[in-house]
Formats: structure tokens, sequence, C-alpha cells
């Protein structure tokens, strides 16, 4: 699989997980509040370095499992 391929699949994991927080990027999972706050809003109406660090973490995550496979 192409990285590319691999980074789109995981920005579809993203957007398919719901809504998230404006502040700390966690995903909403049925909160009421985060961080204090209401805000929550769907993947896509996160900052655009949001989105690429969320992104990337995912990526980042997976390596480190798949070195333990």
């Amino acid at each position: 699989m192409r990285m590319k391929d691999f980074l789109l699949g995981l920005e579809d994991d993203l957007r398919s997980r719901g809504n998230y927080c404006c502040y700390c990027l966690q995903p909403q999972d049925g909160k009421i509040s985060c961080c204090q706050e209401n805000h929550f809003v769907p993947f896509n109406d996160l900052y655009e370095e949001d989105q690429k660090a969320m992104i990337q973490e995912a990526a980042d995550e997976y390596a480190q499992w798949s070195k333990t496979q």
C-alpha cells in the first residue's frame, strides 16, 4: 500500500468517528463537554493544521504498533 493511500484511509477513519473538541482534538464520544467547553465540530471543520497533526499522530501510532508485530 502506498503511503498516500494509507494516509487517506486514516483521514477517512478520523472523519467517520464523529465530532472532535475544538481545543484538544479529542473525540466527542458522547461527552457533553470537554476542556470545560462544549464546542465540538466535525473533522472537516477543524483547522487544516490540526487535521494534519491528527492524521500524523494516527500514522505514528500505527508505526509503533507495527514494530511490535
